[in-house]
């Protein structure tokens, strides 16, 4: 269970968070019913809205094009969900290694837990900004640095809090993990990583997503 804010107070949420190592399975339920489930290995998408009590299965292509969209990527992370798709423990020993990109900032304290602080920065090409009416898929691009700051417990090496942001070490958003926890992989816990029931939700179909 995690809670996300963005500083500006335009988000502030609660949500539970299920996935498998690799994060190639994900489930998540917010606050207030939203419900989205991806799977990667069978390029499944479902996201459920409560309000409209309506489930929107995803078929455009284009969600699991990892230049389109982002795959889980080599660095374990997952980036712009507050999510962590990897090993942390690796992930410590990547950066005491001195792999380019990540680093081990040092050690400290997060809501009374022992903490490792990681750094990881990455080069990304953004959209520019569109206006209204344009397409931002005919927009130009430029190169942007953004970075991630993960907290790793140290005794149990998950995820305590994550910081990320972009230029200028501008902050987009700050998760904390009041719970985090390893399950094994049996089929009890499996089926937490599909979407709940929805008796009488209509489905929709969305092929080609902006």
């Amino acid at each position: 269970e995690a809670r996300s804010v963005e500083p500006d107070g335009r988000v502030d949420l609660t949500l539970e968070i299920w996935q498998t190592a690799g994060g190639r399975q994900e489930r998540e339920i917010w606050d207030g019913g939203m419900e989205f489930v991806d799977d990667w290995d069978t390029e499944t998408a479902l996201a459920y809205d409560p309000d409209r009590d309506e489930i929107t299965r995803i078929t455009d292509p284009e969600w699991f094009d990892p230049g389109k969209r982002g795959l889980p990527s080599p660095d374990g992370l997952d980036w712009g969900t507050g999510n962590v798709s990897d090993d942390l423990a690796q992930l410590l020993d990547r950066a005491r290694r001195g792999e380019e990109n990540i680093r081990l900032v040092g050690e400290t304290t997060i809501q009374g837990v022992p903490v490792h602080e990681l750094r990881i920065e990455r080069t990304v090409r953004t959209t520019v900004r569109p206006v209204a009416g344009e397409d931002p898929r005919d927009l130009p691009t430029r190169q942007a640095k953004i970075f991630r700051v993960i907290y790793v417990d140290q005794e149990r090496f998950l995820p305590v809090r994550i910081v990320e942001g972009g230029p200028g070490e501008w902050v987009n958003s700050i998760t904390d993990y009041n719970t985090a926890e390893r399950l094994p992989r049996t089929p009890e816990n499996e089926r937490l990583l599909r979407m709940s029931p929805h008796p009488g939700a209509e489905t929709v179909i969305e092929d080609d997503l902006p």
